[in-house]
């Protein structure tokens, strides 16, 4: 055989593989799964895949704080409800914007306010735990410019 046709060869052999692995059923392949990442590092990362995700849940178990907000919150650094609740609203509507790369609307901050004063009250009033009732006072908005 001359070195077109080897290399041809390897090529067919290695594209019927890839049809074949493609072609196998889901199942199939998530039987074949310990040859491509091995039992430990699986449970490894299966771990901490229920962990992100438990945690998420619990932030979405905020007044409004539904999945991008509690994803947010993620990437924020934080992983207890402990720490978001001595967070500054204020600073964390900053980070959140240099997350982002630039403006981050400010109902997001109006948020943060909302998730820190039910976190930091034992009985809070039903009315202040919608995020909308957060926003700045005209007072509030004239001393800040």
């Amino acid at each position: 055989m001359d070195r077109r046709t080897k290399i041809l060869c390897r090529n067919l052999k290695t594209i019927l593989e890839f049809y074949r692995f493609f072609c196998k059923g889901f199942h199939e392949v998530e039987e074949k799964k310990d040859e491509y990442m091995n039992k430990k590092e699986y449970s490894k990362f299966s771990k901490k895949h229920t962990e992100k995700n438990d945690i998420l849940k619990k932030f979405q178990t905020l007044p409004g704080v539904g999945k991008s907000v509690s994803m947010d919150y993620w990437n924020l650094g934080f992983r207890s409800l402990e720490g978001i609740r001595i967070a500054d609203p204020e600073e964390l509507y900053v980070r959140c914007c240099k997350l982002h790369g630039g403006y981050v609307d400010r109902c997001m901050l109006y948020v943060f306010r909302c998730v820190h004063y039910s976190l930091n009250t034992e009985k809070p009033n039903s009315e202040k735990l919608k995020w909308w009732n957060w926003k700045d006072t005209e007072k509030n908005q004239k001393s800040k410019r």
